[in-house]
């Protein structure tokens, strides 16, 4: 996942609402969201076994990027296991709690978003730790560049498109959607990607609402958002 937006407790009806492109190797596979044996709905890596967004019965979500330009390593374990391990708890501030700064020397760099209608979260990696920051409410935007000193032309395009909210109506599924399905100028700073000559572009899109009472609705792309319809997830399968 390369790019989150969340608006938390901006609206009473909505506290929480995660939108977000996962943007990978055309060629890894992946599955759509199902119900996982551990009780998470979230869709499902095929290459690593993890996954990059989903939320729990308790209406907790969250969602992973990587870091771009920080170094990787192989022997680390793989990103797509930080969204179940913060998933198995009842209340985001509880998930955030999970992490410790060692986390940061097992796993290779990344920002986790954790939220529910009652707190928000952001764990970011730093030179082999974790820093945990409880996120005001608001508009928040995380991608793979986020934590820059030059903010990218995609973040600084999400935050234009953004200020144009209301924050008194709750935006509509074909808003957030139109959003997140816009392209750019160069390719990468779009909303919605397609590197052909590297073999990358957005894979999928995904548009989850919390309810004030913690139900979650999700809409799921399963291809760029720019031509594939969202479906509602529905989380018995």
């Amino acid at each position: 996942m390369c790019t989150l937006v969340l608006a938390h407790r901006v609206w009473q009806s909505t506290p929480v609402l995660l939108a977000g492109n996962r943007d990978e190797n055309v060629s890894r596979p992946s599955r759509p969201p199902e119900l996982w044996s551990t009780g998470i709905i979230a869709p499902v890596d095929e290459q690593a076994g993890g996954t990059w967004l989903g939320y729990n019965i308790h209406g907790v979500v969250a969602g992973v990027t990587n870091r771009f330009g920080e170094r990787t390593e192989q022997s680390r374990r793989s990103r797509g296991e930080l969204v179940p391990r913060a998933l198995q708890a009842s209340t985001a501030k509880e998930a955030a709690a999970l992490f410790s700064p060692e986390d940061g020397l097992h796993f290779n760099p990344f920002h986790l978003l954790i939220a529910d209608s009652v707190s928000a979260w952001l764990l970011r990696w730093r030179e082999d730790a974790v820093e945990v920051v409880e996120l005001e409410p608001g508009l928040h935007i995380v991608t793979e560049r986020s934590g820059h000193m030059t903010a990218s032309g995609r973040e600084a395009s999400l935050r234009q498109h953004l200020g144009r909210w209301s924050t008194t109506e709750v935006p509509t599924d074909q808003s957030v959607a139109g959003l997140l399905g816009q392209h750019g100028e160069p390719e990468f700073d779009g909303h919605c990607v397609h590197l052909r000559d590297l073999d990358y572009a957005t894979r999928s899109s995904s548009i989850l609402r919390v309810s004030h009472d913690g139900e979650v609705r999700w809409l799921f792309a399963d291809g760029p958002p720019c031509t594939t319809p969202y479906a509602a997830v529905d989380a018995r399968r």
